[in-house]
């Protein structure tokens, strides 16, 4: 007994926590990977992964309200309907299909049950998959597309850069302002340079050290 009252804990509280890291980490993964930028560079600290969940939640929300709250509400009104409207006999097919699950299910060992949520949860984060990445994308496209967010001073370049190519375009980007915030976390930023007037989709993502200064430069496409 203290076997399945663990699991269901388990299941009310540790699921949907499951669920939303999952969601979180695999919507960073995509949005970063779509300027080129691995999500094992930076770092991400377990409160910042859940935030990054809310995009895809409120993304899945105005897609599928309406059917979340067929699901919800319509499906098993209708279930109940037909129940009622059944004749005696179907009532009765009814509740023995009913019972028999209910008794199939107490019977089953918690471990059985918990490879049952394990097999489901799977399918589920794999079904997710397309939601995460679509919100991703949506939200760099924003940035793409976007205008500058990231104004404040910059660290100066770094020795091992002063000597790069790079450089004047870094200096232009700063000083026009024209340079847009990817992600930041307590080392580093992550700086899009999108060239005025080109709709290439082409850019340079910057990573400026809060204390080394510019460190890295790569290339990056939209899309």
């Amino acid at each position: 007994m203290e076997l399945h009252k663990v699991f269901y804990e388990f299941l009310i509280v540790t699921v949907p926590a499951v669920a939303l890291y999952f969601t979180g980490w695999g919507y960073l993964y995509y949005y970063l990977d779509a300027f080129g930028i691995s999500i094992s560079e930076v770092h991400i600290d377990v409160p910042t992964i859940f935030i990054y969940s809310l995009p895809v939640v409120q993304d899945a929300l105005e897609r599928y309200l309406g059917f979340l709250i067929f699901v919800v509400l319509f499906a098993p009104a209708v279930c109940v309907i037909v129940y009622s409207q059944s004749n005696q006999k179907n009532k009765e097919r009814i509740e023995s299909s009913l019972a028999s699950m209910r008794g199939a299910v107490s019977k089953m060992s918690v471990w059985s049950k918990l490879a049952i949520l394990i097999v489901l949860m799977g399918v589920s984060a794999f079904s997710m998959l397309p939601v995460i990445n679509r919100a991703a994308q949506d939200t760099a496209s924003r940035v793409w597309k976007g205008p500058a967010t990231f104004v404040i001073a910059l660290p100066s370049l770094s020795d091992k850069i002063k000597s790069s190519p790079l450089e004047e375009q870094y200096d232009s980007c700063s000083k026009a302002e024209s340079l847009r915030l990817i992600y930041s976390d307590d080392s580093a930023y992550y700086l899009l340079c999108v060239n005025a007037g080109d709709d290439s989709g082409q850019g340079d993502v910057f990573e400026v050290r809060r204390k080394e200064g510019l460190v890295s430069v790569r290339f990056a496409a939209s899309g």
